[in-house]
């Protein structure tokens, strides 16, 4: 199989573990699948794990975007949807500053752990 095949697969089913196996059959579901691939980068699992991780992290944070904001005696109501408008604009980002993604090819391994480790000590 296809190193992207995988790592699209990986997403996949990080996606599901997250979010819930039911919501993953909708349009939407497959568009963060690609979300999470393209952001971690193309050729790399770790990349997909960060980017899944981040992308969950994220896209939750945003919620306050939608809710009611109330200081004081003012208040302003939630935006409908502005969460995906600025995850949007995010994403455009990190695809036109960062085209290979967070890890491009690159995997994180035991021993580029251990190497890290060492690295301190001396």
């Amino acid at each position: 199989m296809a190193p992207k095949i995988k790592v699209l697969a990986f997403g996949a089913a990080l996606r599901c573990g997250a979010y819930g196996a039911e919501s993953h059959h909708s349009l939407a579901g497959k568009a963060i699948d690609y979300m999470i691939v393209v952001t971690g980068g193309l050729g790399s699992i770790t990349g997909s794990i960060l980017a899944g991780v981040g992308i969950t992290v994220v896209l939750e944070w945003l919620r306050f975007v939608e809710n009611p904001i109330t200081i004081g005696d003012w208040s302003m109501d939630g935006i409908p949807g502005m969460r995906m408008v600025v995850f949007s604009l995010v994403l455009i980002l990190v695809i036109l500053f960062r085209r290979e993604g967070i890890m491009g090819m690159r995997e994180i391994t035991w021993d580029g752990v251990a190497r890290f480790m060492k690295r301190g000590k001396a």
